[in-house]
């Protein structure tokens, strides 16, 4: 689907500018691990705009929080250890990380963890889904 075209896409153009992959694999299992996460995360919002429209107004600031904070900016590498522990809790972190050393080959800070990534995305997707199902009645129709 989605994610799959955004996959091809992207190993089409590191092909032509001639990207060499460090871990592709692990590229790809980070970013779909992404995609279910940011999935689950999506259903779980949803439900929560259809019971509290002022949700709407949070998630942009929130939105910037978690920018600031998902490694996008700068490696987890770079921080300070005190940070640098507390910043790795964060699953979006970890995915950054991830596919960062899939492209660059630099090895991640050792608190990186594929099964902690793909736990919690499975456990958003897993939350998502119940909560739609739980409360499928109270929702509103989009």
């Amino acid at each position: 689907t989605n994610s799959r075209t955004t996959g091809r896409r992207l190993a089409i153009l590191s092909a032509s500018v001639g990207l060499p992959w460090a871990n592709p694999s692990l590229f790809f299992a980070a970013f779909a691990c992404l995609s279910l996460l940011v999935w689950g995360c999506g259903l779980m919002v949803a439900v929560a705009v259809s019971f509290f429209p002022s949700v709407r107004k949070v998630i942009g600031f929130a939105m910037r929080g978690l920018y600031l904070v998902s490694g996008v900016l700068f490696p987890l590498t770079v921080l300070p250890r005190q940070w640098a522990e507390v910043l790795s809790w964060n699953p979006l972190l970890q995915a950054i990380e991830m596919m960062r050393e899939g492209v660059l080959g630099r090895a991640s800070h050792p608190s990186v963890s594929l099964p902690f990534l793909a736990l919690c995305a499975v456990a958003s997707v897993f939350l998502g889904l119940a909560l739609m199902r739980v409360l499928h009645r109270e929702l509103e129709p989009a």
